[in-house]
């Protein structure tokens, strides 16, 4: 849940706990959320658990990520709660572990993108998946009330290392995707891990199946670095994949769970284009609901309609944390995508696994022995307006974040929100959506693609973004 929290006194309090839980996540700086915070959060869960259950922890490679587990992992101990200490992990290893072993529980500690000084915590039910509204709160009330139960040091329970979940991860994945069919096809893929601990599993993934693999920002930093990936690090990354003759490129974020894809000409796809594709390989294979975020692109939508398939169907929904995993469940959904750089296999995992989905992508083309910049091109139905604009050097990441902190445009247009792509933003309309983000070629570029149900509201919400875009430049 992305929230403003305020200290008062010793309690994180909200001024709304209905806004906080909303987004299912803790996300505050370290002015914010303090250790002792953690601490008590820590025995606020333990708490809100069964006396001796088991809690799955895990973090990122940062030192701030590393402070708040120690402390919130304390706090969990008081109550008498078993500790599974996963250390630097990604997110989907630690839900696969969770939904597959039967932890009660899981926390991961990580940091925010384009948000350096700030950590995100985030808590998992048993079957993996973030927890409910009205669990969340329950917990926040424990925390708040300060209701917690207290154990003896003998009724203490160590914590324990959990040997060998790389390994039990690796195999399963393995498992479910076409080996046989990706190793035979020598594929080169570029991967940047974001300096997060993607880079201790999914490197050892692609050599198993015979990728070569080159890799970037795939090191546990000594200092706390930059949220990745960033417009430097995507251009380099493009670079990369020109200069290798490389077949693909994989920019994950710091967690692992999310990704964005370059093709092997350089060009970043968008996760609207890398959803309208896997969508297509994977409805054509399989029946079932595709569970798509609201703001996606509706090319999708006209995709699935084009292909004329009885027992397929998409289903939209608001893309808050677990929502469209709630929502496979309860339709039996078969695949799904958020424009964030999200997306759901229900076939091996319960939430968003960006190294299964670049696996997956591998599947794809060497089933269909195509590369990915002719496949992904074919996928485009709806006409889309694009607009390039140059930007001062290192200006970009501040001014996606700049665009996603604006709560309002011209009132006409109707505003909905911003979101978070991962090369850029996407600022959403009730009628069409405007995505910046981050040229291939120079970091000193963005590109503008807007999509509308009506030329005249697409040409309006483009030039009220450039508005935003030139007044930030002047400032």
């Amino acid at each position: 849940m992305i929230i403003d929290i305020e200290i008062n006194g010793d309690h994180l309090m909200s001024n709304s706990f209905e806004s906080i839980i909303q987004d299912n996540r803790i996300v505050g700086s370290y002015k914010q959320i303090l250790p002792e915070d953690a601490a008590l959060l820590g025995a606020a869960v333990g708490t809100w658990l069964k006396n001796k259950a088991t809690i799955a922890i895990a973090r990122d490679f940062r030192i701030d990520s590393r402070m708040m587990k120690r402390a919130f992992t304390g706090g969990l101990m008081s109550t008498g709660v078993s500790a599974l200490d996963f250390h630097g992990s990604p997110t989907p290893l630690l839900q696969f572990y969770i939904r597959r072993f039967g932890a009660d529980a899981g926390v991961m500690f990580t940091s925010g993108h384009y948000e350096d000084d700030k950590t995100s915590i985030r808590i998992f039910d048993e079957t993996g998946a973030e927890l409910t509204f009205k669990k969340l709160n329950e917990i926040l009330e424990i925390y708040k009330n300060k209701n917690i139960r207290r154990v003896s040091p003998a009724e203490m329970i160590n914590i324990e290392d959990a040997t060998g979940a790389t390994d039990v991860y690796i195999e399963g994945i393995k498992n479910v995707i076409d080996r046989e069919s990706i190793a035979n096809s020598n594929f080169k893929v570029v991967i940047d891990c974001a300096l997060g601990p993607t880079s201790i599993v999914f490197p050892s993934i692609l050599n198993d199946l015979n990728v070569e693999v080159i890799a970037i920002n795939s090191f546990n930093p000594k200092i706390i670095p930059k949220s990745l990936p960033n417009s430097e690090s995507l251009v380099s990354l493009a670079k990369t994949v020109i200069a290798n003759d490389a077949n693909l490129g994989v920019a994950f974020d710091v967690e692992g769970g999310r990704a964005v894809f370059c093709d092997e000409k350089g060009k970043l796809r968008s996760s609207d284009s890398v959803a309208a594709g896997l969508v297509s390989y994977i409805a054509d294979r399989s029946l079932g609901d595709i569970i798509l975020s609201e703001s996606i692109s509706k090319n999708v939508d006209m995709m699935v309609e084009k292909m004329d398939k009885d027992g397929v169907k998409v289903i939209r929904v608001r893309d808050y944390p677990g929502a469209i995993a709630s929502k496979i469940r309860e339709e039996g959904g078969i695949f799904g995508a958020s424009d964030s750089g999200s997306f759901w296999a229900p076939a091996f995992t319960v939430d968003s696994d960006g190294m299964f989905i670049a696996l997956k992508v591998l599947e794809v083309l060497s089933k269909l022995n195509q590369p990915l910049s002719s496949y992904l091109d074919k996928m485009r139905l709806l006409p889309m307006k694009i607009k390039s604009i140059e930007v001062n050097n290192n200006l970009n990441n501040n001014l996606f974040a700049y665009l996603e902190e604006i709560v309002s445009y011209e009132k006409e247009l109707q505003f909905k929100y911003n979101i978070d792509i991962l090369s850029g933003t996407k600022v959403v309309f009730t009628r069409g959506w405007v995505s910046v983000y981050a040229s291939h070629q120079d970091s000193k570029i963005i590109n503008l693609v807007a999509e509308a149900d009506d030329d005249k509201v697409m040409n309006n919400i483009l030039k009220s973004v450039i508005d935003k875009i030139q007044k930030f430049i002047a400032n």
